[in-house]
């Protein structure tokens, strides 16, 4: 080998070993880190939000395929509309659901009652204010 292509092969390998050293600077720095960070936390979350939106999408497109579907028999067959809303008539005057009636009725009431409540640091017994009030109402006749 000649002394000149030595040298310039000696050349290449001092300018190799400079760009190697400022890669590996640039790797160890904190920022390159945080920024690589940053940038995988970006694309997950985009990754999260476009595979969600996908879901959503197909979610509402098979429920909006039921429901035409379902409404397409319902025309095609009312007579068994007609069947099916007998059936629940039956169910609830038969069986009515009376407990979500008066856990509704209860929670309209309370909702709708306008309740004083005591002034300063004063704190009444509100169990015996209750049953106080419930016993000075007019009492529903009762049958026997």
């Amino acid at each position: 080998m000649s002394e000149i292509s030595l040298q310039a092969h000696e050349h290449d390998v001092e300018r190799a070993r400079a760009k190697l050293a400022g890669s590996l600077a640039t790797l160890r720095n904190p920022a390159t880190l945080s920024a690589f960070t940053a940038d995988l936390k970006h694309e997950a979350l985009a990754t999260k939000d476009s595979l969600v939106g996908q879901a959503k999408s197909a979610a509402q497109s098979t429920l909006n395929g039921f429901v035409e579907d379902l409404k397409a028999k319902a025309a095609a067959n009312p007579a068994a509309v007609v069947a099916i809303g007998a059936g629940l008539a039956w169910r609830f005057l038969r069986h009515p659901p009376i407990t979500s009636a008066l856990v509704g009725m209860g929670l309209y009431s309370l909702w709708h009652t306008n309740a004083v409540r005591a002034a300063g640091g004063y704190q009444p017994y509100y169990l015996q204010e209750g049953k106080d009030r419930l016993r000075s109402r007019p009492r529903l006749p009762c049958r026997r």
